[in-house]
């Protein structure tokens, strides 16, 4: 996510203060029109080829969610800035943000992100039914936008396993900003919104979310068994910023953690395919107690032997050449001393695999994992 913002970098900007432009991107002037203004995602400064137009006005970029199974809440994450490049303020600003709130749908209050603490203190939320639905409209009255002026507000949304992904709106998300009109010819109006984006329905063995720094959070895929296949996935990690999560279980291929030669990697006893589960969290790295704990829950032959028995984690979906554990070698644990094993070996197994009596001729193998890094995952 975005840690650092703009605000201490306003004198640097690197837009022209004068622009003569085409009309087609939303925020640019014409020969007419004296007012440069923009909205969409930060950082609106980035102009990477200089051509005097930020990269992205008009598009806003929520966070990947996926629908949750039952009680559980997913969340996506976006934030929305207005910057002026006029050399002159810019009266009555009206900055408008609206979400459509089906069933399912919880849009929390905005916030500033920081390091201001103030652009959100002139935003009001109302809800307004549209078509039928409740769409929550905040509205952030700026008055007067100092020249070059910039504001951003950030907004969280939960979403619970009521939500229809098949009928949900258009547009997931929508921002105009609205400044008076001194001059005749002058732009009023300029407007983002969070073009192809949608919420992704539920998958048994798949999600999307995202979580605030330092909360202590869990996810976890659907239980074995129907839909949620042969594995399960949970994990448990405190996050350190604002960060998403991503969780995929698949079948393996040659280009997708392939088991390594010398290794017997457990199949799926239907399609014969041996499976992984993916996990990304931020940048993948937590360095510092408790780390990071990935449990695996596996349906194995009823001839599955724990002393046989070994877990694997890749770095990427190509490595070929993947660390291993092998259950029956005391190395291969944490012991008392957690940290001192991460330390040294950055990964290690908690406690004994265990391995349930069999039903319908297969057991239930569940590994848990502690790792300072995270990547895929097979046994």
């Amino acid at each position: 996510m975005i840690d650092s913002r703009i605000r201490s970098r306003r004198s640097g900007a690197i837009l022209a203060a004068t622009l003569i432009v085409i009309a087609a991107v939303p925020g640019l002037v014409t020969a007419a029109n004296s007012r440069t203004l923009f909205i969409g995602a930060p950082d609106l400064l980035v102009d990477a080829d200089h051509d005097g137009i930020p990269d992205n006005p008009g598009i806003l970029t929520p966070t990947p969610v996926s629908t949750p199974v039952g009680s559980n809440l997913h969340s996506t994450y976006f934030e929305v800035e207005i910057l002026s490049t006029d050399n002159q303020n810019l009266a009555h600003t009206v900055l408008t943000v609206t979400v459509p709130m089906p069933t399912g749908i919880t849009v929390h209050a905005p916030y500033d992100p920081g390091p201001s603490t103030t652009d959100a203190a002139a935003c009001s939320p109302s809800d307004v039914t549209i078509d039928g639905v409740i769409n929550r409209v905040i509205t952030c009255n700026y008055g007067s936008l100092s020249a070059r002026g910039e504001r951003t507000i950030a907004l969280v949304v939960d979403v619970a396993s009521t939500f229809n992904a098949a009928n949900q709106a258009i547009k997931f998300v929508s921002a105009k900003v609205e400044t008076n009109n001194e001059t005749g010819p002058n732009q009023q109006i300029f407007t983002a919104d969070s073009g192809s984006f949608q919420v992704q329905a539920f998958n048994a063995n798949h999600l999307a979310s995202w979580v605030p720094p330092g909360q202590i959070k869990e996810f976890s895929t659907s239980a074995l068994g129907g839909d949620g296949g042969k594995l399960s996935t949970k994990v448990n990690f405190t996050s350190g910023a604002n960060e998403t999560v991503a969780i995929n279980e698949d079948a393996s291929d040659s280009s997708h953690y392939p088991c390594p030669t010398g290794f017997a990697c457990q199949t799926d006893p239907l399609t014969g395919q041996s499976t992984y589960s993916e996990v990304k969290v931020g940048n993948g790295l937590f360095p510092d107690f408790p780390y990071f704990t990935w449990t695996l829950t596996l349906l194995v032959p009823k001839t599955y032997t724990v002393s046989q028995g070994f877990v694997l984690h890749y770095l990427s979906p190509s490595d070929t050449a993947p660390e291993f554990l092998y259950f029956k070698n005391k190395s291969s644990y944490c012991g008392s001393n957690i940290q001192a094993k991460i330390e040294a070996a950055h990964w290690c197994i908690l406690g004994t695999p265990t391995l349930a009596k069999p039903v319908n001729d297969l057991s239930k193998l569940t590994i848990i994992v502690i790792l300072d890094h995270q990547g895929g995952m097979k046994a």
